[in-house]
Formats: structure tokens, C-alpha cells, sequence
């Protein structure tokens, strides 16, 4: 007997294979959902007895009320993470496994008021498409980013946050859907990059789980922005932006506190353990722990000195 939350599971996989073009079987579903063959066969067979699948030539294929179930699912897990992204403060790498559990437990009615509350978003904060209430789901959008060549500038589109070690990898780099990107030298171990804050180092495998829209080369990232981490005591800079990492609650607070385009902050002084590190900005110090200075842009003032001339 399996449980609604594996046969969920199971049908949201097997319409993603199928919209990926890929065949539907047993062999398929136990790689995707780590289980045994034969379970997984047990539950193919339980799927299509309820009718969500029909069996067609050389492998099963979704039918129409599979279709709406299998959406109904995704739009719940997408809404939800973009319900964790930008009203709670849970840690990116939590959405994902958090929204798998609710996808199955929240009702319709609940949903469209998450929706509403939202104010009705079309993407999750990885960058997926959230489907609509009796809607087809989008095609993705983007190239991969390995399809493009050293030197091209791109805007992250989407964050494949599966599996969960590469997606961890790719969050400690601050590379979120919105990022801009330019990329510079690939070998056998991985892909440097160029991003607002300075050059990040990814390797194949979270390269594969970004898909980016590319830009004219003139749009590349702004060399001379760094994270607001980078200044010293005594140092002064002007605010750039919060980078697309910084979302929610966190994204609010800074804004409230005064950290917006073109503020001056300065570095004032640091604890005993350099965290938190007191800013002052518009007059007042503020205490800032280091995950958020790595998340504030800002752009170095420097001094012009008057020369003088001698005749």
C-alpha cells in the first residue's frame, strides 16, 4: 500500500520526465525517486489504476487528469517556496525540502490565498514558472549556461535547486535567478565567473543547474562594485543595490534601516570577533552581520585630490 504523498511524488516526476521527452518506466522513476524496481513497478501500476496514467506503446504516459493533478501539485510547491522566500526568514537551502512536505497538504482554497497574498507571482524564487490555476505549465526559459562561450554576459533565469548538495554549493556563491553573470575560463574542473562583487569559481555540476538569458557585452557586471564585507574600518562607499540573493524579510529590514541606492555608509567598528560590524548610515549606526554585508553592493568614494599647479 503507498501512501498519497509517494503517489504524488511519483506522478509530479513522471509529468516532468515527460515534458523533458523522456520515457516513462519503472527504471526511470527508482532513479528519480531513489527507491527500489519493484516498488517502484507497485506503484507505476497504482498510478495507472487510478487512472492518472495509461500505458502507450513502450511506456506509460500521463492522461489529462494526471496532467491537472500533477500541476496542481507544482504550483503548490513553487507558491510555497516563494511564500518562505519572501515572508519568513528559513535559509534558501530549506525551501525546497519544506514546500515538498506542504505541496501535499495544502488545499485549493489556502493556496489562491497564498497567491493573493503574494501578489499573484509568475515565478518561484529559483526562477521556475508557477503555473496557474487550470493552466499548462510554462515551457523553461533560457539556454544552459554551458552553451555558452568565455567572455558571453548573462542574467541568471533559473537555479536548479535538486539535488540539494549542488544546489548548497551554488547558494554559498550569492548566484540567484536575477545574477549577472560574464563567463571567463572553463577547464576540466569548472567555470570561473564574473559577478557583481568579484570572480566565483563553479564546477560542472552547479554549472549545469543554471539557466541564463545572455546579454550584449555591454551589460556585463560592474567591475568596480564590491561587497560592502570588502571596506575597513574608516572606509566609506556608496551604496549600489542589494544583491538578488537577498530576499524577504532580510531584503525589508536592510531597506528600512536606510541601505538603498546611493546612501553613504562607512565602516565604524567591528567586535572583538569582527561580527557583527557597526555601519553608519544616514546618521545612525547600524549592526550588520557578515552574511548580510556580503549581500549589499556598494561602489568605493574616492577622493579626488586638488593638485596644485606651480608655475
Amino acid at each position: 500500500m503507498h501512501s498519497q504523498e509517494q503517489l504524488e511524488d511519483a506522478l509530479k516526476f513522471l509529468y516532468k520526465e515527460e515534458r523533458a521527452g523522456r520515457s516513462l518506466t519503472a527504471e526511470s522513476l527508482a532513479g528519480g525517486l531513489a527507491i527500489p524496481l519493484d516498488q517502484a513497478s507497485d506503484v507505476l501500476r497504482a498510478l495507472s489504476g487510478s487512472g492518472v496514467l495509461e500505458w502507450h506503446e513502450e511506456s506509460y504516459r500521463v492522461t489529462p487528469p494526471g496532467s491537472e493533478d500533477a500541476l496542481r501539485i507544482i504550483r503548490a510547491h513553487r507558491l510555497y517556496e516563494t511564500y518562505l522566500a519572501n515572508q519568513t526568514g528559513v535559509s534558501d537551502q530549506k525551501w525546497h525540502r519544506i514546500a515538498d512536505q506542504k505541496e501535499h497538504q495544502i488545499d485549493p482554497e489556502e493556496l489562491r490565498r497564498i497567491d493573493a497574498a503574494l501578489g499573484f507571482p509568475k515565478f518561484d524564487p529559483h526562477g521556475d514558472p508557477i503555473p496557474k490555476e487550470g493552466a499548462h505549465l510554462p515551457p523553461p526559459q533560457g539556454s544552459p549556461l554551458l552553451s555558452l562561450k568565455s567572455g558571453s554576459v548573462c542574467r541568471v533565469l533559473h537555479v536548479e535547486d535538486e539535488p540539494e548538495q549542488v544546489y548548497a554549493r551554488i547558494s554559498k556563491t550569492g548566484i540567484a535567478a536575477g545574477t549577472l553573470l560574464e563567463l571567463g575560463e572553463q577547464n576540466a574542473n569548472g567555470l570561473k565567473l564574473r559577478m557583481e562583487g568579484g570572480n566565483v569559481f563553479i564546477d560542472e555540476a552547479m554549472a549545469a543547474n543554471l539557466r541564463v538569458a545572455p546579454l550584449p557585452d555591454s551589460t556585463g557586471p560592474d567591475p568596480d562594485l564590491e561587497p560592502l564585507s570588502n571596506l575597513k574600518k574608516g572606509e566609506t562607499a556608496t551604496v549600489h543595490g542589494l544583491t538578488p540573493a537577498c530576499r524577504g524579510p532580510e531584503r525589508n529590514r536592510l531597506l528600512d534601516l536606510g541601505v538603498v541606492p546611493g546612501a553613504l555608509i562607512s565602516h565604524e567598528y567591528a567586535g572583538f570577533s569582527g561580527n557583527p560590524v557597526a555601519y553608519r548610515i544616514r546618521g545612525a549606526l547600524v549592526a550588520l552581520r557578515s552574511e548580510q554585508t556580503r549581500r549589499i553592493m556598494v561602489r568605493r568614494n574616492i577622493k579626488k585630490l586638488d593638485l596644485e599647479v606651480k608655475a
